[in-house]
């Protein structure tokens, strides 16, 4: 079965442009997500309503996609440059 790999399509520089925005989006929306998980926290704690705290962490774990789109294409950018350095040797 072959896996099917989009970021084949792109160039190496168009890759490093997607990580670059990716980065930022994960940074930023990592910071909204760990305020809004405090704030939670805080409340479901000084309320008592400990449901807001199952909500705090199971929204974080929205992030886990974020992060594995990067680390394919973190992936995908260092067997290209192993690819390139191998072939300049």
């Amino acid at each position: 079965m072959k896996k099917n790999n989009n970021l084949e399509k792109f160039s190496l520089e168009e890759l490093l442009l997607k990580q670059k925005k990716l980065k930022t989006i994960v940074i930023v929306f990592s910071t909204i997500m760990f305020a809004t998980s405090i704030f939670l926290v805080y409340t479901g704690i000084k309320t008592k309503n400990y449901a807001l705290l199952a909500i705090a962490f199971g929204g974080s774990s929205s992030l886990f996609i974020l992060f594995s789109q990067l680390s394919l294409l973190n992936k995908e950018i260092f067997s290209r440059e192993n690819k390139n350095s191998e072939n300049e040797i």
